[in-house]
């Protein structure tokens, strides 16, 4: 569970590789790989909103540390 809490994305590919590997159809690594794309852009978006939030907290912490005034 370590692996899919500290990279989600290292965790589900290893479920996909052993559901690769006990499947018979060929199909299932088409599947597979499509699953594995759309997983990858989740995360991206994912990672993107995450950092967007980050930078508007820190603006927004930073105007709040500023607009203090200063005691001498």
């Amino acid at each position: 569970m370590s692996n899919v809490v500290g990279n989600p994305r290292r965790g589900f590919g290893q479920v996909l590789m052993i559901v690769a590997r006990t499947g018979d159809d060929p199909s299932y690594l088409e599947i597979i790989d499509e699953m594995d794309k759309k997983l990858t852009k989740v995360i991206e978006e994912f990672d993107r909103v995450v950092n967007v939030e980050a930078l508007n907290l820190a603006n927004e912490t930073s105007k709040l540390l500023f607009s203090q005034p200063v005691d001498s």
